[in-house]
């Protein structure tokens, strides 16, 4: 009986201690990485929702801004107007800048502006109309003169030569070949005025930047 109690003891003291923190640091090192792929994953997903989430918004300030847009224009383009003031011009210079920047609070402001303003101009009888519809008409035609003015001048001439590859090309190789010409003409220049130098003792030099 006591020398099974002496052995029991024995294994007791031989037995080795389970270090806890060791196995704790061993588990959490072991899954290290996965933790950190999780959390790489996890990030990029949130990203992803917070992008989503910023698209829809810009989609509805989008609509909202065109349709703000839209409402000003009806009310204050010149065009619509018998004879728009400076202000009224100046309304819609405003609305219209602000939709190109994209700047919805501006573009608000204005329409407030605008809803706020009495615009005495507004055509409203028939005589009304016919001289809108004939001011409309005379900036029709001046704009289909600058689009004739444009249509008909370069670089608009030059388009379908600059979409020929093969023919943009050849003219890049004849002006350089037309420069290599005119160094050759140069230095032979001035190979024939050194030999008169030479020859009469002169001092002065070509330069071929200066007008005589």
């Amino acid at each position: 009986m006591e020398e099974n109690q002496i052995k029991i003891n024995q294994t007791k003291i031989n037995k080795p201690k389970i270090n806890m923190s060791e196995i704790e640091s061993h588990i959490e090192n072991e899954f290290k990485e996965e933790v950190l792929e999780l959390e790489t994953e996890t990030a990029k997903v949130n990203i992803l929702i917070e992008e989503h989430k910023n698209n829809l918004s810009k989609k509805q300030d989008f609509k909202e801004l065109h349709s703000i847009y839209k409402d000003c224009i009806r009310k204050i383009h010149p065009d619509l107007l018998l004879e728009p003031t400076d202000y009224e011009e100046n309304l819609f210079y405003s609305s219209k800048e602000a939709y190109e920047d994209r700047d919805l609070e501006e573009l608000k402001s204005t329409q407030n502006l605008i809803s706020r303003h009495k615009i005495e101009n507004e055509p409203k009888t028939v005589e009304d109309f016919e001289k809108l519809r004939n001011k409309l008409e005379i900036n029709i035609e001046l704009e289909d003169k600058e689009i004739s003015n444009i249509v008909n001048s370069k670089p608009y001439t030059q388009q379908k030569f600059l979409l020929d590859t093969k023919k943009v090309n050849n003219y890049r190789e004849g002006l350089v070949t037309s420069l290599l010409e005119v160094e050759k003409e140069y230095i032979r220049i001035n190979k024939e005025l050194s030999e008169l130098k030479k020859e009469n003792n002169l001092s002065y030099k070509l330069d071929l930047t200066k007008n005589n």
